[in-house]
């Protein structure tokens, strides 16, 4: 059964998020959270464990533009393993991507002053854990 909003386990600040994976990586080399995930000012929306989805905004900054004054690419695929390295995280042992496929629809421009990406387990073996991003939006 699909949670939805007002479902009690959906976790709403970033506070909440990271405690649990704080918690998981005491006594460990473990950054939570991560470097580069501070370096792209990422906030965490929300995590609904049940639908194992979490979402996070991070701005559009103009550190970020290609030549065209566009986000670059490279900095959409960082902000949407900065979501799946996360999710992947809060679902199962520390991992690492070793596969990230990316396909671009339209340019991210500076009309944007956020983008909001939701990462979801699509699948999960043994050993195996497929995340997916089907969108990045903004959010008036």
């Amino acid at each position: 059964m699909p949670s939805s909003d007002d479902d009690s386990s959906i976790l709403r600040t970033e506070e909440d998020v990271l405690r649990p994976m704080k918690e998981r990586a005491r006594g460990t080399d473990l950054r939570i959270p991560p470097r580069c995930f501070e370096e792209m000012n990422g906030e965490i929306q929300r995590y609904d464990p049940e639908a194992q989805t979490l979402q996070v905004q991070f701005p559009v900054e103009t550190r970020y533009e290609n030549p065209m004054r566009v986000m670059q690419g490279g900095f959409l695929s960082a902000a949407l393993d900065n979501v799946l390295g996360p999710l992947s995280y809060l679902v199962a042992p520390p991992s690492v991507t070793t596969r990230l496929d990316v396909r671009f629809l339209r340019p991210v421009t500076r009309e944007y002053d956020t983008i909001t990406v939701s990462g979801t387990v699509e699948d999960r073996t043994d050993d195996t854990l497929e995340l997916v991003v089907r969108q990045v939006f903004h959010v008036e």
